[in-house]
């Protein structure tokens, strides 16, 4: 049967039983001089610990095979903390302090995060240095709670100084990992909000010490033995930690863990000598990292990608919501691939140490590793075959080694020296992602400023929907609901189509563009509640334009939504985001600023989730569309990120045939898709469960599209099956609204009175069907039950209502869109004949101006 909306100001849908937005909280466990062939899993060395709490991150996350750190403990953690390379801080060796001037990652998460987060460092310091007058550091790093060691170990495990962010001293008799675990677990249970935690163990630094009794499997006979029962340890208590925390935060909580550098030489049993921690041989630098928990899909996955300690500041970031061109500084953000394989950019990996006065560095990409040192040595290794560095290839490469070591070479002293071009992260002087050596000579003009409104709606703005077997149709007048702008000779006018899509929409396994593969518009992308329907990609002349010939390129698109404003080259988007075009009428481009805050005030700006999700429309794919919050996966409503940004580097065009320059977000195809870098997939949406209230009632989803603050905002595709009423070029309905009430003849059961339409409101006390059979979507009485039968349904056009009663009645027959077919007043057994158009009918009987009931009527 037919549901209709009942009144005009029904635009939008709401759901409010999921829970609030719950950022992730975020556990960074750090070990102390912890190597890559300190642990199970990572395919080197075969003396190792017994780790099941590690293993059970490795079963349930992503391991990272391929982590460079610093040497030392110091310059890792201050590399963490800033997010540069020791030769950016001058923290390249213990004990030296980073300076506060470098904005730690605390800092930045209180200043940048949308979420107030609790914060605290507990356990080991070591980048203010030795002297007790510094144990404000913390404090003046940005640390708002911080208790642990603050120099570079203890002297006694179970006999050790703690330090706190007053800078008291306490003497601690109770052995340091499990203290810290103590602490750790206390300060998370007094937490009532999003929490990071920086836990830094001190275990399995020296002095090598046997763990308490029934924490460790590995019996310490020697360094070795020991070294592995400390890990077997600490793993013990980060068993603790994880089990002392309730299901719904541990739920909630993404868990990193790291060593901050190689094994020490005193435990090593798998490098050469000299080439454990203090050296820039892999045995030095090469570090176990886990990611596991919430915001990790890939499960028990191994990514071999070059990473670095470093790109722990950028990705913390981003996991708290901080959003980021690539990563920040030396840091580039590895949130991409915790979802997806083959997001990490980095080709080049770096890192530096000082030691004895003289500074080293290494470089390497996938194959190829180069050492240098401020006094000119040069070693080159092939790091997959030789990872113990056995084999320096410096006097025997060949041509492509040296091409490769050159290339190296150049890359350290870029980084050295300035920023790196190639690392995939805005930083240094770029204005976009790595565009340097920019010799384009034009510079792009970007505008985000819409119109203000300067006009108000002079005609009703209709959105009529209803069912027809499996699909949701829409009759629309195109006319928006709320003030908009115009310029002279574009004033909204209605504009009347019908849309239909599916009723139970379903993924088709394919992407639907809504532009031709020459760039052209082909699609809209849905229709908006009010009936104002969505085309996002901008048609001529918003597009490249030969200075010489005059040709368009279609390659490159004006981008609508960052060139809003008059004159050439720009889009004229007013207070909605839209604009009209003169072949079809007012439509959306971008955030639909006016029409949302017609619906929800402040929903537009509001920095924190809503309580309710608001539906703002239907994709073509029947999918629904919200706006900037939705629920995730596991139903906590947030605001939803695209995964979208900038591309690196510089357009490839010549400034003529095509632009050239950075990527500034001028053009369309500026933008580039980031598998995980954001919330949403390439065409804005998410598989995640949502429950609505529409005019059909309640309805749930497994996938919902978004309306984004930034690019893309309206998305540029959809993952359904995309129906053919959305082609742009698809015919209006060819009549007219004779009585202005919003609806053409087809759909208005009298076109000559504005106050009988499908929104008008039956008036008891008439005759009169004013509402053209709406309120037979109101009753679903059975007939049969009043004594009233149909003898023959389905059927070709004529059948008989019979009635068990000897009183007379009225019968009407309305065809699917609300006009009357036929009228007719009788005893007993009335006859309808002749009805032409097979299809879906209503049927309504009608006793003393009373609606008894109504049943479908199917003619074929």
């Amino acid at each position: 049967m037919r549901i209709l909306i009942p009144v005009l100001v029904l635009l939008f849908s709401t759901s409010s039983y999921f829970g609030q937005q719950q950022s992730p909280n975020i556990l960074l466990i750090i070990a102390d001089d912890m190597g890559i062939d300190a642990i199970p899993g990572f395919g080197i060395n075969d003396d190792l610990p017994v780790t099941p709490t590690l293993d059970s991150f490795r079963e349930k996350g992503l391991a990272f095979t391929n982590c460079w750190a610093a040497p030392q403990c110091t310059p890792t953690r201050a590399a963490i903390m800033s997010g540069k390379f020791g030769v950016k801080t001058g923290v390249m060796r213990p004990p030296l302090i980073l300076d506060t001037s470098h904005t730690s990652l605390f800092t930045k998460i209180k200043e940048q995060s949308t979420t107030d987060y609790a914060m605290a460092l507990i356990g080991k310091w070591h980048i203010g240095g030795n002297d007790v007058s510094n144990y404000s550091h913390p404090k003046d790093s940005g640390v708002p709670y911080y208790e642990g060691l603050f120099t570079s170990q203890v002297s006694d495990y179970y006999n050790w100084t703690k330090v706190n962010s007053e800078g008291n001293e306490e003497q601690v008799t109770e052995y340091v990992t499990t203290h810290l675990t103590n602490s750790a677990i206390s300060w998370i249970d007094d937490q009532t909000k999003p929490w990071f935690l920086w836990l830094a163990h001190v275990a399995p630094h020296v002095p090598f010490q046997e763990p308490p009794t029934g924490t460790y499997t590995t019996i310490p006979t020697d360094n070795r033995s020991t070294y592995l029962s400390m890990i077997e340890s600490m793993d013990y208590e980060i068993d603790r930690l994880i089990k002392s925390m309730d299901a719904e935060t541990l739920e909630n909580t993404v868990i990193i863990f790291i060593g901050d550098n190689g094994t020490p030489g005193q435990a090593n049993s798998y490098w050469p000598s000299g080439h454990a921690k203090a050296s820039i041989y892999e045995g030095g630098i090469r570090v176990p990292m886990i990611i596991t928990g919430k915001s990790v899909e890939r499960v028990n996955e191994v990514e071999t990608s070059l990473v670095q300690a470093t790109d722990l500041h950028a990705t913390i970031l981003e996991l708290a919501g901080v959003q980021l061109l690539g990563g920040t500084e030396n840091s580039l953000s590895l949130k991409p691939t915790l979802k997806f394989e083959n997001q990490v950019s980095k080709k080049i990996n770096y890192t530096d140490y000082e030691n004895g006065g003289i500074q080293y560095w290494a470089t390497r990409n996938d194959t190829y590793k180069l050492i240098e040192d401020a006094n000119g040595n040069e070693e080159f290794y092939n790091i997959v075959t030789d990872i113990k560095e056995e084999t320096n290839l410096i006097g025997n490469l060949t041509t492509e080694q040296e091409t490769i070591k050159k290339m190296l070479q150049q890359e350290a002293q870029t980084i050295r020296n300035d920023w790196s071009c190639n690392d995939g992260i805005k930083n240094g002087t770029e204005t976009t992602i790595d565009d340097c050596n920019n010799t384009c000579g034009t510079t792009d003009v970007l505008s985000y400023d819409n119109i203000d409104c300067c006009g108000t709606p002079s005609s009703p703005s209709i959105y009529y929907e209803f069912v027809e077997q499996n699909e949701r149709v829409v009759y629309s007048n195109n006319y928006p609901n709320h003030n908009f702008c115009f310029v002279a000779d574009r004033t909204p006018e209605p504009y009347y189509r019908v849309y239909r899509f599916d009723l139970k929409p379903k993924l088709s396994g394919q992407v639907t563009s809504i532009s031709r593969t020459n760039g052209r518009p082909v699609n809209f992308f849905g229709i908006a509640l009010n009936g104002v329907y969505m085309m996002p990609a901008p048609a001529t002349p918003f597009i490249f334009e030969d200075v010489n010939t005059g040709e368009y390129n279609w390659d490159w698109v004006f981008e609508p939504t960052t060139n809003i404003g008059d004159g050439r080259d720009f889009v004229g988007l007013d207070c909605a985001s839209a604009h009209v075009n003169p072949n079809s009428g007012y439509h959306y481009h971008g955030n639909m600023f006016e029409y949302v805050e017609e619906l929800d005030p402040g929903i537009s700006t509001l920095d924190s989730p809503p309580t309710e999700v608001l539906q703002v429309g239907w994709a073509s794919d029947g999918f629904p569309i919200l706006y900037r919050f939705g629920p995730d996966k596991e139903g906590n409503i947030k605001e939803m990120f695209p995964s979208y940004q900038l591309k690196s580097g510089l357009r490839p065009g010549d400034g003529l045939s095509a632009p050239c320059g950075p990527y500034s977000g001028k053009y369309t195809n500026d933008f580039g898709y980031v598998a995980g870098k954001g919330d949403l997939d390439e065409c804005n949406g998410i598989e995640a469960s949502v429950t609505l209230t529409t005019a059909q009632g309640e309805e749930t989803f497994e996938y919902y599209y978004v309306v984004t603050q930034d690019f893309p905002q309206i998305s540029r595709c959809m993952k359904g099956n995309f129906n053919d009423s959305f082609i742009s070029s698809s015919s209006a309905l060819n009549d007219v609204d004779a009585d202005g009430d919003g609806f053409v003849k087809a759909f208005d059961c009298d076109d000559t009175n504005p106050n009988i339409n499908p929104f008008a409101t039956d008036d008891p006390t008439t005759s009169f069907d004013e509402s053209c059979g709406t309120t037979l979507g109101t009753k679903e009485l059975a007939l049969k039950d009043l004594g009233y039968y149909i003898n023959s349904n389905p059927n070709n056009g004529n059948f008989a209502i019979i009635s068990t009663n000897s009183e007379a009645y009225q019968v009407k027959l309305f065809s699917i869109n609300g006009q009357l077919v036929r009228e007719k007043t009788g005893e007993g057994v009335v006859e309808i004949n002749n009805v032409t158009g097979a299809g879906v009918y209503l049927l309504s009987i009608i006793k003393q101006r009373k609606v008894l009931g109504t049943t479908k009527i199917i003619v074929k």
